[in-house]
């Protein structure tokens, strides 16, 4: 998606092409990146008390 984005935007953008240079623009702000799942129907993200689960309460889909 930041690929397509990019392409969007005026040439002289500063946005990053991917996620490793998403990555590597926030580690050099001093910003942690932490990946959170989520379920594959955007029902829920797997975090705070739903950290625990393994599949999502609404549409029972695999948290793997």
């Amino acid at each position: 998606m930041l690929g397509v984005a990019h392409k969007l935007l005026p040439s002289n953008n500063e946005l990053p092409w991917n996620m490793y240079q998403a990555k590597q623009m926030m580690c050099q702000l001093g910003l942690k990146v932490q990946k959170i799942h989520a379920c594959r129907h955007n029902y829920i993200l797997y975090r705070g008390n739903y950290a625990e689960l393994d599949e999502c309460m609404v549409c029972k889909a695999s948290r793997y």
